[in-house]
């Protein structure tokens, strides 16, 4: 319960910033995974562990999935205010990013964190590690 507490309160308090894909992707790679899976496999994967976990927390944010060049981007965003009329929900914070893309022998996961909290086992990391 503490570390739920904890997480909410961390996720709160940077849910005022605006980070999107490029940002985050600036900051560097945080882990690099390999996969004999296709690429459209292991985003699919991804897409849905880390759909499982966001939606536990109802205000948490979204998961979206885009087609890229070589692959695919997966994105776990949360929620902020709209920045238009500074009311409702708006997701607009990029947390977690995998980018996966298509090798001769598989796939390459990239992924990417704007925040961790490294209170134990971290729920986003541990799916795209067990989708590869």
């Amino acid at each position: 319960m503490k570390k739920l507490i904890i997480l909410t309160v961390a996720v709160l308090s940077i849910s005022a910033c605006s980070v999107g894909p490029n940002q985050i992707r600036s900051a560097g790679v945080d882990q690099v995974f390999s996969s004999q899976k296709d690429a459209k496999d292991v985003a699919s994967c991804v897409k849905n562990k880390w759909s499982a976990w966001v939606n536990k927390f109802d205000d948490w944010g979204v998961v979206n999935s885009v087609e890229i060049a070589d692959g695919y981007s997966v994105s776990a965003q949360s929620y902020g205010t709209d920045p238009e009329d500074g009311s409702g929900k708006k997701p607009n914070t990029v947390n977690y990013l995998a980018d996966i893309e298509n090798k001769d022998s598989g796939s390459v996961t990239k992924l990417y964190q704007y925040f961790s909290l490294n209170l134990g086992d971290n729920p986003f990391v541990a799916a795209a590690a067990e989708c590869q």
